[in-house]
């Protein structure tokens, strides 16, 4: 084989070679070239997912910070509810002896009103009395002594003499008389004026209507002998 042949087949070897060495270099540069595609991409997409991370790793902490509040405020409420309920527990147990006490308040008040009712029958029961022993009394007098009477208000009368001055036995002499609170007789209007005074605290000691009765018509037949004839 001659020279030529050697080179010309060498250089088709080399010419074989350096097509080969273009087609890997092509394929590699590709890869490479996708590669970075790719790894671009899941730049990208990790980009993004970190992104995504811290906001919702924010709200996350958004979201703790607000359970942590209302978990404290929970726990104030019901250390406040547990005192209430304590207080309550207390009033609870304490009231068997206000009901004790205000039992006993009442019965005391009962048992006070009881008394002034007694009372109070009692009194009414004497001024009846001695209202009528007082009626009584004046009755016995109508027919001799020109005596008459009328009731004055609930506890009270007026009596009305006549007979009393000879020179007029038709004038009128008269005076009211009634029960106060303490159950006591007490003079009101007396016309003419005359001074009662002692015969009224003896009436008063004595309860005796009939000789009050005879006094104050004496008083007025005093009266009437002193006056002077107009």
């Amino acid at each position: 084989m001659d020279s030529s042949s050697v080179v010309n087949k060498l250089f088709t070897e080399i010419q074989r070679h350096e097509n080969q060495i273009d087609a890997w270099c092509r394929t590699q540069k590709e890869e490479i070239q996708r590669s970075q595609r790719q790894h671009i991409d899941f730049s990208k997409e990790a980009d993004t997912k970190i992104k995504l991370l811290h906001k919702n790793e924010k709200k996350l902490q958004v979201l703790i910070e607000k359970n942590r509040k209302d978990e404290e405020k929970e726990n104030e409420d019901l250390e406040n509810l547990e005192k209430q309920n304590m207080r309550l527990q207390e009033q609870l147990e304490a009231l068997p002896e206000k009901v004790e006490q205000l039992q006993r308040e009442t019965k005391r008040e009962e048992q006070n009103l009881e008394t002034k009712k007694a009372e109070l029958q009692r009194s009414e029961h004497n001024k009846k009395l001695r209202l009528k022993e007082y009626s009584s009394g004046i009755a016995y007098y109508q027919q001799f002594l020109g005596l008459t009477y009328e009731r004055v208000g609930e506890q009270g009368l007026r009596l009305v003499f006549t007979k009393v001055d000879s020179k007029n036995p038709s004038k009128e002499f008269y005076f009211s008389l009634s029960l106060n609170e303490s159950n006591s007789y007490e003079m009101g209007e007396c016309q003419p004026e005359v001074q009662c005074i002692d015969i009224l605290e003896q009436l008063n000691s004595s309860n005796n209507l009939s000789v009050f009765v005879v006094g104050m018509r004496k008083l007025f037949q005093e009266y009437a002998r002193k006056s002077v004839p107009q």
